[in-house]
């Protein structure tokens, strides 16, 4: 199980310290694909961060295609196949959305 520590005395804000701790560990496949990330309660008590910030960290992994959250189940690490194909899919949303905006929809 991968282990990680938040500074309280780093000035790099606590949610940024999950942030790189949780995408290294995905990128050196400590966490390899197809591994279910902490629950938001158990990363809570390992670190000590509030059960919010953990989310809002899940959700940052999320948008960037690392992870993928499975409603009742989890949050998962993606293999590098899904996660370009989540990838491309977000960006085409979102292309299309600036599009319709800028339009005036």
């Amino acid at each position: 199980m991968v282990r990680f520590r938040i500074s309280t005395e780093s000035p790099v804000p606590p949610s940024a310290q999950l942030y790189e701790q949780l995408s290294f560990a995905i990128a050196s496949r400590q966490l390899p694909p197809g591994a279910r990330l902490p629950s938001v309660r158990q990363l809570s008590m390992q670190t000590g961060l509030h059960r919010n910030t953990i989310s809002k960290v899940y959700n940052q992994l999320v948008g960037v295609g690392m992870v993928q959250a499975r409603a009742g189940s989890g949050v998962y690490v993606l293999d590098n196949e899904n996660a370009t194909k989540v990838s491309t899919i977000q960006n085409l949303v979102r292309r299309t959305l600036e599009t319709a905006l800028a339009q005036g929809y």
